[in-house]
């Protein structure tokens, strides 16, 4: 018995572009995971996501596996691109908060003389924000001057966006 030749049909073309769609929006987010997650980490998610897109294209290849890969394809790049979306929004929301800190820190340090040896005076714009930044007086980790450290992910163990009161901002990737 002859196997069925290819037929094309419309919902093929739609699974079809709606994967290639979701994979390229997902696909748009990979350069700002380097800000969030480091070097390593970036390049730990660009080959996962190769890989991932290399197996769900090779399955979308056989009919059995065309709906269950679509269903996880479309589930697993919606959840990278609402986690990534988060990321970038809560560290666009750190950069204005941090510049806030920094214009405080300064009036202080016009004010009394000297830098305040933490933020608990200061005001939050954004209260949840706290648990992302860290805030260093002048000699504190042996620096000169005073430093702010944020990261949207809370975590600082070799990457972190930094401001330094002598050197302005720094961003370390590992």
């Amino acid at each position: 018995m002859l196997a069925k030749p290819f037929q094309f049909s419309l919902s093929l073309l739609f699974i079809i572009v709606t994967f290639v769609a979701v994979v390229t929006a997902s696909a748009t987010f990979l350069p700002s995971v380097y800000y969030t997650e480091g070097g390593v980490g970036a390049g730990l998610v660009v080959m996962l996501f190769c890989l991932f897109v290399i197996v769900a294209s090779i399955c979308m290849c056989f009919r059995r596996l065309r709906i269950a890969t679509f269903v996880i394809t479309l589930v697993a790049c919606g959840l990278f691109i609402y986690h990534q979306s988060s990321l970038n929004e809560r560290l666009e929301q750190l950069k204005v908060e941090v510049a806030r800190i920094i214009a405080y820190v300064d009036a202080f340090k016009a004010a009394h003389n000297e830098f305040p040896r933490d933020l608990s005076r200061y005001e939050y714009q954004q209260p949840e924000l706290q648990t992302y930044i860290a805030y260093g007086p002048p000699g504190a980790k042996g620096y000169k001057s005073y430093h702010i450290v944020y990261q949207p992910t809370g975590t600082y163990q070799g990457i972190g966006h930094w401001y330094f009161g002598d050197r302005g901002y720094w961003f370390e990737d590992d």
